[in-house]
């Protein structure tokens, strides 16, 4: 670049990956209730869009939160 600039070279954006539902046969009988749960077809989208979800659920709280107990020896959400 005759200007003193710098060429940057950008990759190309990764193709998205979408993992579809399964299809009957793929999986056990049991699991239909909770393959049944998950709306549309992009499975892997979901379980991002929870991942968002729950980052932001969780940024309003603080340690004192994460250590809260409702009755003595049940479980925190650490």
């Amino acid at each position: 670049m005759g200007d003193g600039g710098i060429l940057l070279h950008m990759a190309p954006a990764p193709k998205r990956i979408v993992v579809a539902r399964p299809e009957p046969g793929e999986y056990n009988a049991y699991y239909e209730k909770y393959i049944a749960l998950v709306p549309g077809n992009d499975v892997l989208r979901f379980l991002e869009d929870q991942a968002t979800l729950y980052l932001r659920l969780f940024a309003g709280r603080g340690e004192r939160d994460g250590d809260f107990r409702y009755a003595q020896e049940k479980w925190t959400v650490k």
